[in-house]
């Protein structure tokens, strides 16, 4: 890849305008980002995609629909390191002369106490293992009085850590990405998500610094204050950044309505995000019966088998314990979770020995994923589609989830959560029903409800009148506008380019 001539700033040049987008994880399953890079190479802009390749050793240079990818390798070796360095300070302020160093130490203790007893011949024990046992129960309350104590003082330590220190992943990408962006010399910068938004605000002030005019577009794909992460420090600091930084966007981009306007009123933004909904095209129909491999097909169910189907990612927040527990309550219907990243990721297979122990193991299917442009013709012979996204999270009760749109291209009816936004359509449409995903008894009803009353739903979701509104082309038309407002090309387009 050779570097381009630096701009000259006049809209009589030769060259299309150049993007840059910048995305934190790998392109495979990201169907936005895409999408997106499609549309952008439509508009007429030079594209380039640069990607996380997390452990990577070398650049993956690729191309798709007019557009360059690379793949930067990411080692992420200060994200490792703090992680590591982390939980040795969290042992340092922990330590303490009595008391059992870790938990780790209580429970082998507990463990041959157990045993010890499990050896008598007699209910008398000896005064040996009773003083044992009471030695036991004072270094365990030692112990839990010495990690409170210790909690607080790493929390306090913690807390004084601006983001900078505290989001080392960020780091690793921070140096990864700068040089690509020194090489490519973009007059855009599109960044995906949160992650990049560091690397992408400081080259644009750098150059800026140098008296050329970057442009930046931030599309927050999910609403970075209503997450609720594994790590409350690694999330309060992506809201610190985020506030810093997304003054320095020149335009915004969002995935959904109740979003938009939060982002307003957390950040004072002077012009509302554009609203560019993860849906699907007009032209991802359902496809021809039996013209592409189906989902009942592959799992050798007949057709008046009632089949459920969930499709996407397993993730622990999306109540799917419940989902496959209330399959207890609805004898004789099946379900297939299509599993991404794959059928035998760890969480996947706790769902399977769940199915098992439930006797649900004939019932339960756990089904490998397919490309995203199959998904609407292989979800198509499902008899309703289910989401169970958990409730009470900000992020989540905003969203507007692909799965959705996914469900609702494949032409089934919907039986999901009752999050505020997503509700909000499937009822004002009459899409199906919805229901409260802590509750295996209620996920049972409201997916009994949609079959029993089937050529309803399936009759609302046939209504064309939506699919417009909610349709890919009409989001492109969104991203387009923008576009043209931040980094006009029309001049150029004009003169044939």
């Amino acid at each position: 890849m050779t570097r381009p001539e630096p701009n000259d700033g006049g809209a009589s040049s030769a060259a299309p305008k150049r993007v840059v987008m910048l995305v934190g994880s790998g392109l495979a399953q990201d169907a936005r980002v895409r999408k997106s890079a499609r549309a952008v190479t439509r508009m007429g802009y030079q594209l380039t995609v640069l990607w996380a390749d997390v452990g990577g050793r070398l650049p993956v240079v690729g191309g798709s629909d007019g557009a360059e990818t690379v793949g930067i390798p990411v080692p992420h070796y200060l994200r490792d390191w703090a992680e590591r360095s982390n939980a040795r300070m969290h042992r340092r302020y922990s330590r303490g002369l009595l008391g059992y160093r870790d938990a780790g130490g209580r429970r082998r203790k507990e463990a041959e106490l157990a045993a010890r007893r499990a050896r008598l011949d007699t209910d008398s024990e000896p005064f040996g293992l009773r003083m044992a046992a009471q030695v036991h129960r004072v270094r365990g309350k030692l112990l839990g009085m010495r990690t409170v104590r210790g909690e607080r003082r790493y929390t306090k330590r913690r807390g004084k850590l601006p983001w900078q220190k505290e989001l080392a992943r960020v780091t690793d990408l921070d140096g990864a990405f700068y040089p690509w962006l020194e090489k490519l010399n973009p007059d855009l910068l599109h960044v995906h998500d949160i992650h990049l938004l560091s690397a992408a605000v400081h080259y644009k002030r750098r150059r800026a610094a140098r008296g050329e005019d970057v442009k930046l577009i931030y599309d927050a794909h999910e609403y970075v204050k209503g997450m609720i992460g594994r790590d409350p420090f690694e999330e309060g600091a992506y809201m610190a950044m985020e506030a810093e930084l997304v003054g320095d966007a020149d335009g915004l981009i969002t995935v959904s309505e109740p979003i938009a306007d939060a982002l307003v009123a957390d950040f004072g933004l002077p012009t509302r995000p554009t609203v560019v909904l993860n849906s699907r095209p007009l032209a991802d129909g359902r496809g021809a019966p039996g013209s592409a491999p189906d989902l009942r097909s592959e799992l050798g169910l007949a057709a008046d088998v009632p089949l459920a189907v969930y499709a996407g990612v397993l993730h622990a927040n999306r109540s799917l314990m419940k989902l496959v527990e209330a399959f207890t309550h609805l004898e004789g219907m099946h379900l297939a979770l299509v599993c991404v990243p794959n059928a035998h990721y760890p969480v996947a297979l706790e769902l399977g020995e769940r199915a098992e122990a439930l006797g649900l193991g004939d019932r339960v299917h756990l089904v490998e994923p397919v490309p995203p442009g199959r998904v609407p013709t292989f979800l198509s012979t499902a008899t309703v589609g289910v989401h169970p996204m958990e409730l009470g999270l900000p992020n989540h009760e905003m969203a507007l989830p692909n799965k959705l749109f996914d469900y609702l291209w494949a032409g089934l009816p919907v039986a999901v959560s009752n999050a505020a936004q997503m509700a909000e359509v499937v009822r004002g449409y009459g899409f199906g029903e919805t229901f409260d995903p802590s509750d295996p008894e209620q996920i049972a009803a409201a997916i009994r409800s949609v079959v029993e009353r089937r050529p309803i739903y399936v009759a609302a979701v046939d209504e064309p009148g939506w699919r417009e509104q909610y349709s890919w082309e009409a989001q492109e038309r969104r991203l387009g506008a923008l576009y043209q407002a931040v980094l006009p090309i029309s001049q150029l387009r004009a003169a044939g380019q």
